[in-house]
């Protein structure tokens, strides 16, 4: 979240008074995994976007008590979970290329679309294209892929004018052109 033109977390670091707006969160689960007086530890599952900390918060003024957290683990973010995380220790040289998983997975829930030689072209250049993908709503994340499925541009939804406006170009080189 940011407050003209600054991320909110560093204003507050900054020592400045950050008020906040309301969001509307999901909230799938809350499970009390553990409770020795004052410290309390649950598992939250929510959508992205969900402040921790302001939960926190919101549950001790709710108690009349107040709260603070003193750690945060996530567990999963999109389709990697910690069972599937590999420990940083264990990497070297030899064993780094065999753990990575290809890009496209780190977005494999997004809204895609097949992007046309001429269109990754125009991607390549920075400009929007026709999106004629799944239907999202304005201003959502969307991937176009190349006719191999690899990931070719990050961007976001104009809904509006329909198209596909490029925040993240992966292409090495502009698509070779056959029209």
């Amino acid at each position: 979240v940011k407050i003209d033109g600054r991320r909110a977390y560093q204003l507050a670091r900054a020592g400045q008074e950050v008020q906040l707006k309301s969001r509307i969160v999901e909230i799938d689960s809350v499970r009390l995994l553990d409770w020795q007086s004052p410290t309390l530890e649950l598992e939250i599952v929510c959508s992205g976007g969900t402040y921790i900390r302001s939960i926190a918060r919101d549950l001790g003024e709710r108690l009349g008590c107040g709260a603070v957290m003193s750690g945060l683990v996530r567990t999963r973010v999109g389709p990697f979970s910690l069972e599937g995380a590999v420990p940083a220790e264990s990497l070297d040289a030899d064993t780094l290329s065999g753990q990575l998983v290809p890009a496209l997975m780190a977005v494999a829930e997004l809204p895609r679309q097949v992007g046309s030689a001429i269109e990754l072209t125009e991607v390549f250049h920075g400009r929007r294209v026709p999106w004629s993908g799944p239907e999202s709503s304005d201003g959502s994340a969307v991937v176009l892929v190349d006719a191999a499925g690899q990931l070719a541009a990050l961007g976001e939804l104009d809904a509006a004018n329909g198209q596909f406006a490029p925040r993240q170009v992966f292409l090495d080189t502009p698509p070779v052109r056959t029209d």
